[in-house]
């Protein structure tokens, strides 16, 4: 899903609908272009859902809201104002509708997920809600020719892992548009398969848009024990989804999108910038193990993303599903890195710190343990500063 932008400038005022339970939902900017019936009929939708007790009350918020920023951020990409009523109305007609089908039949994903294009094409769905959101003109793409050369590499069968910092909800359809629009390789937009935490899976306003992708569906560190009566079914989810990992990697010219940090990055409460968080050391050299065992040969490239404004993380990790979300056109950037060159990553002169301070370990398991976790400490954050470098480049820290 596409969602929350901190500039709420644009939305209009809002008014309070009675539904038929006698509970109240505030129907935000429904009135963005008076006299218009169209606005009527998706909140009309949304009253019918609530009162039926098909959609929860906050659910129904949510959609009132992001509904009339939406239709803001289609005007302001170029579309006149009834043209960009017509197409935000069928938009949300068509997501609610999605919506509700999750919420009455939960859609259950495999450790592997494959794109739904029939009978319902939810990819291109997700690429038409996205697309008028993002302003292209003023977006920015660096590594145009790193991308055509590992696109050649997944022509040749061989295996592509995008490293990247992760912002939006939107970043699947993001990276996708830039890459498709500013690059021209529409092939490997559509083709890339995301690896995904529970949120995109099990809230019902995000499915509709995870259903378009190809997705390696998993249970992220950060949630793991979120329900300690869960935490061995999460995490032979999360060994299956390594199997799964392996299994494409096996059959070549997989490209692999891969957040490390486990999570969205923040705005930082001291330096008030939008910070990349740490990759995770265990997260990379999973990847990077699942690559080798495949025996297949398996390209790593650094992806930096700017895309806060798409649709900001709430200010903390929540457990809560159900994010406000609220819209508007905004351009993005994205940079990708040369190839990354596990072997000569980390400066010897690092490698010999660690060498050093390990010698003055006795034990030999002990001394084994801190050389094999310095030095995973150390390729990780030798990739996350490598990203950071394009991320500047690119003006994330300025979002």
């Amino acid at each position: 899903g596409f969602g929350v932008s901190v500039d709420m400038a644009p939305v209009r005022r809002g008014r309070w609908s009675g539904v038929g339970d006698g509970r109240a939902v505030m129907m935000v900017g429904v009135d963005a272009v008076p006299g218009s019936s169209s606005s009527a009929k998706v909140v009309g939708m949304i009253e019918k859902a609530v009162e039926k007790k098909i959609l929860p009350k906050p659910y129904a918020m949510i959609i009132s809201e992001w509904y009339a920023t939406y239709e803001v951020a289609v005007v302001e990409s170029g579309m006149s104002e009834q043209d960009a009523h017509e197409f935000s109305t069928r938009m949300f007609s068509t997501l609610l509708e999605r919506v509700m089908t999750q919420v009455r039949d939960p859609f259950q994903f495999e450790c592997y997920h494959s794109s739904v294009r029939e009978p319902f094409d939810y990819y291109n769905f997700g690429i038409e809600f996205a697309r008028p959101i993002v302003n292209l003109d003023d977006s920015t793409l660096r590594g145009v020719e790193i991308l055509q050369k590992l696109a050649e590499q997944l022509a040749h069968g061989e295996n592509v892992v995008f490293l990247a910092n992760h912002q939006s909800e939107g970043d699947p359809h993001a990276v996708d548009i830039l890459i498709s629009k500013l690059a021209g390789l529409s092939e490997l937009a559509e083709d890339l398969v995301f690896m995904a935490g529970d949120r995109v899976r099990e809230d019902a306003l995000v499915v509709p848009f995870s259903l378009g992708r190809n997705l390696l569906t998993v249970y992220s560190k950060k949630h793991i024990n979120d329900e300690p009566e869960r935490r061995e079914e999460k995490q032979l989810h999360n060994r299956r989804t390594i199997k799964a990992t392996e299994n494409l990697f096996k059959a070549g010219g997989k490209c692999i999108w891969f957040a490390p940090s486990g999570g969205r990055d923040r705005r930082s409460s001291e330096s008030g910038k939008v910070e990349i968080a740490p990759f995770d050391a265990d997260a990379v050299e999973m990847m990077r193990f699942t690559a080798l065992k495949s025996s297949t040969p398996t390209h790593f490239y650094g992806m930096a993303l700017a895309t806060y404004a798409l649709l900001p993380p709430p200010e903390t990790v929540d457990k809560a599903l159900g994010e406000r979300r609220i819209v508007k056109h905004t351009p993005l950037a994205m940079a990708v890195t040369p190839e990354i060159e596990w072997d000569t990553l980390v400066p010897q002169t690092q490698l010999g710190a660690i060498r050093s301070e390990a010698s003055a370990i006795e034990d030999p398991k002990s001394k084994r343990v801190f050389l094999k976790n310095a030095e995973r400490k150390a390729r990780a954050d030798r990739v996350t500063a490598l990203v950071s470098e394009e991320y500047e480049a690119i003006n994330g820290f300025e979002q």
